[in-house]
C-alpha cells in the first residue's frame, strides 16, 4: 500500500531511535560489537591505495556496546569547490566525542577539508553543535548530530548542514555552521529549525520529528536552501528554509509538498527523501519520494508511491509539484523496522538524488527501487529483490 510504503519511516521514528539514525551504538547492554572480535588480532588487508585515510587522531569508544572500538565515522557526504576543485570538504556522523549526559560516545560534526585535492586533510570539529561539544541555547539539549549535507556556495563559502536531537526527549531539528575560507575553520551554527525544545534548551511537548535534511546554494545569488521532511502523526510534508544573508538567519519553513490542499488523485504529505538543487535561471527544484493517492487513507488499487519534481520559480515561496515515475519501494522488514533488501538487514531506500549539468542547464533525477523484484501473488511477500537504477532527465528547467 502506498501510505505504508512512505508513512512506515515516519511512524517507526516516532517509535524508535529519535533521528531516524540507525547508526547510533545500541542502548541494549546485551550486544557487542563486530569489532571486538578482532581486537588485538593482525590485521591481514593491505592498506588502500592510493587512498588517504581522511581521519586523523581516531578515538577509541570507552564505554558501551562499542568499548574498544574505533570510533565510527558514518553516513558520508562531500562537496567540491566551484571555483577551485582542489578543494573538497566531506562529512559524517562522526562518533570520537564521549558525552557525558549518555556516558557513550554520540555523534558530533566534523569537517574533513583538503586543499590538494585529496592528498592531505584537515580534520575540524564543528564549534557548539550538540550538548559534548559545548552547545548553548536550544542546542544544549541535542545529544547527537549527524544526516551531514554540504554545499559550496560563492567566494570559498562552505554551508554544512546537520540533523541535531536529542536522546533524552523528543527535540530535533537543522542547524547550519558556515566555513568562509574553504572549509578550514567554521561560524557558530546557526538554527534553520527546531521542535520539541525551547530557547533555552528545555524540552517541550512535540509530535514533530525532523530528519533528512539536504543544502544548496544558488551560485549567483548566493541564497541557500535548506530542505527536510517532518515527521508527524498524520504524514511527512517535505519542508524548506531559506537564507540570504551567508546562513546567518533563515526563513519560516515553507511546505513544498500538499500539507492541507490534498486533491483527489495528488501528491499527499506522506514524503520523504527530498534533494534540492538550483538551476542557472535561479529557480530551486527539489526532487523527492512521495504518494499519490485517490485520498488520504492512501488504501486504492491505483494508490503508488512516486518520484516527485518540485520547482518554485519564487525563491521558495510557491511550488508546481510534478510527478515524474512512479516508484516501487523495497520491502519491509520486520527484524529491523526499515526497507531493506529480501533475506539482508542492510537498510535501502528510493529517495531520488538529483543533478544539474552546469554546462546545459539539464537536470537529471536517479534513484532505485524494486518494480522488477519477485513477489508471491497470493499473500505479497518478496522472493527476490531486485534494486535497479533508473533516471529521469528535463531540459527545460524541471517543466517537463
Amino acid at each position: 500500500m502506498a501510505r505504508a510504503g512512505i508513512a512506515q519511516a515516519g511512524l517507526f521514528n516516532q517509535t524508535g531511535d529519535p533521528g531516524d539514525d540507525d547508526t547510533a551504538i545500541s542502548l541494549d547492554p546485551a550486544l557487542s560489537a563486530l569489532c571486538q572480535a578482532f581486537i588485538g588480532k593482525l590485521n591481514t588487508y593491505d592498506p588502500p591505495r592510493p587512498n588517504v585515510d581522511q581521519i586523523r587522531d581516531d578515538t577509541l569508544v570507552p564505554a558501551g556496546s562499542q568499548t574498544g572500538c574505533a570510533a565510527a565515522q558514518n553516513e558520508t557526504t562531500i562537496a567540491v569547490n566551484p571555483l577551485n576543485p582542489w578543494n573538497l570538504v566531506a562529512g559524517t556522523n562522526d562518533y570520537r566525542i564521549f558525552n557525558t549526559r549518555e556516558a557513550r560516545n554520540d555523534g558530533s560534526g566534523w569537517a574533513y577539508t583538503t586543499f590538494d585535492a585529496g592528498r592531505r586533510w584537515l580534520d575540524v570539529q564543528l564549534p557548539h553543535l550538540t550538548f559534548q561539544t559545548g552547545a548553548t541555547g536550544a542546542l544544549s539539549d541535542m545529544d547527537s548530530a549527524g544526516d551531514p549535507a554540504i554545499a559550496f556556495g560563492p567566494h570559498n563559502t562552505v554551508y554544512y548542514a546537520n540533523l541535531v536531537f536529542s536522546r533524552l526527549n523528543s527535540a530535533t531539528g537543522v542547524a547550519v555552521n558556515v566555513s568562509h575560507d574553504g572549509g578550514r575553520t567554521w561560524d557558530e551554527p546557526s538554527i534553520v529549525h527546531t521542535d520539541g525544545v525551547d530557547t533555552s534548551g528545555n524540552p517541550t511537548p512535540t509530535d514533530i520529528s525532523n530528519d533528512k535534511e539536504w543544502i544548496t546554494v544558488d551560485q549567483r545569488s548566493g541564497a541557500v536552501y535548506v530542505t527536510w521532511t517532518e515527521f508527524q502523526h498524520d504524514g511527512s510534508p517535505i519542508y524548506v528554509s531559506r537564507s540570504t544573508d551567508a546562513g546567518r538567519t533563515w526563513s519560516a519553513p515553507t511546505p513544498i509538498n500538499p500539507r492541507s490542499s490534498f486533491s483527489t488523485g495528488g501528491v499527499t504529505p506522506f514524503s520523504s527523501g527530498s534533494n534540492p538543487v538550483v538551476n542557472r535561471r535561479g529557480d530551486l527544484v527539489v526532487a523527492y519520494e512521495s504518494a499519490v493517492c485517490q485520498t488520504l487513507a492512501c488504501d486504492q488499487a491505483t494508490d503508488h508511491d512516486a518520484i516527485i519534481i518540485a520547482t518554485s520559480r519564487d525563491g521558495g515561496r510557491t511550488f508546481v509539484n510534478r510527478e515524474v515515475a512512479a516508484d516501487f519501494d523495497f520491502p519491509g522488514n520486520a527484524d529491523v523496522g526499515r526497507a531493506t533488501l529480501t533475506g539482508e538487514n542492510f537498510r535501502i531506500n528510493s529517495f531520488p538524488q538529483l543533478t544539474l549539468d552546469p554546462v546545459t542547464g539539464a537536470l537529471f533525477a536517479t534513484w532505485a527501487d524494486d518494480r522488477n523484484g519477485k513477489y508471491d501473488p497470493q499473500t505479497g511477500a518478496s522472493i527476490k529483490t531486485n534494486g535497479d537504477v533508473f533516471v529521469v532527465a528535463s531540459h527545460d528547467g524541471g517543466a517537463h
